[in-house]
């Protein structure tokens, strides 16, 4: 009986959809993001199979909207890409931890409403939660107790990473290069206790403009000395990471062309 609803649920979705290419693009969307949600809620229900017939939805629209019509960058149709395939293989693996499947479901979920282009798009509401890791983070890292430090940089990794494909579709290139730059710091085995609770005080104000909308792109000049401070392998790190934002940058105009 349970199978027989789901068909009936993808059958309505299916017909619900809007064309692509149609002055109905945003309905499409919206569309969508509900499908997206619904494929999150079956994941957290463990009904794998179910969530992996609702994503067919997106494979067969993917397939044949018209991309280039909108304002959409290559680097942005990359990351949906990749939430896309990371969300499938989430629902296919035999061994991925319940907690991991979410995590990976979540991201993609918040990448689709990203791409709606709501006003305030669903990745805004993790702030809290993000908070919260932080202060976990800065907790242990006053105790200088390397193990749980490690354990709550890992956790707040993992929850970075979710939430990253989305703020990448809402922002811009360099706003991700900049947090990225803030984990690469974070996770550098060279930085002092005391410079690594100033660190994690700039990342919590850091994330705090970006919740409220007045993030400003590239690395702020206190990460910036931080960064010459430390030397080394870091500095290679972050300039391996902006000649690879040159080049991409490079395609996206060319592809334009």
């Amino acid at each position: 009986m349970r199978h027989w609803m789901m068909l009936v649920l993808l059958v309505c979705i299916v017909v619900m959809l809007p064309m692509p290419g149609s002055a109905n693009d945003a309905q499409a969307w919206k569309e969508l993001n509900h499908t997206a949600n619904q494929v999150l809620k079956l994941t957290k229900e463990q009904r794998y199979e179910d969530g992996k017939r609702l994503m067919s939805v997106f494979a067969d629209f993917f397939l044949s909207y018209d991309f280039e019509d909108q304002e959409w960058t290559m680097s942005s149709l990359r990351t949906l890409t990749t939430t896309f395939e990371n969300a499938e293989d989430a629902l296919t693996a035999t061994n991925m931890p319940d907690d991991e499947r979410i995590r990976l479901v979540t991201a993609f979920r918040l990448a689709i409403d990203a791409f709606a282009k709501n006003s305030e798009p669903l990745w805004k509401s993790t702030e809290a939660q993000v908070m919260a890791s932080l202060d976990d983070l800065e907790e242990a890292a006053v105790s200088k107790d390397a193990q749980a430090l490690k354990r709550q940089i890992n956790a707040f990794h993992s929850l970075y990473g979710m939430i990253r494909p989305s703020i990448h579709i809402s922002t811009t290139e360099q706003t991700v290069v900049r947090f990225d730059s803030y984990f690469a710091l974070l996770e550098n085995q060279s930085v002092s206790p005391e410079q690594l609770e100033d660190h994690i005080e700039t990342m919590r104000g850091a994330f705090k403009e970006l919740y409220d909308g007045s993030g400003e792109d590239g690395i702020d000049p206190s990460l910036l000395w931080a960064i010459l401070s430390i030397g080394g392998p870091l500095v290679a790190s972050l300039s391996y990471v902006g000649y690879r934002k040159y080049r991409a940058e490079k395609r996206r105009v060319k592809a334009k062309e």
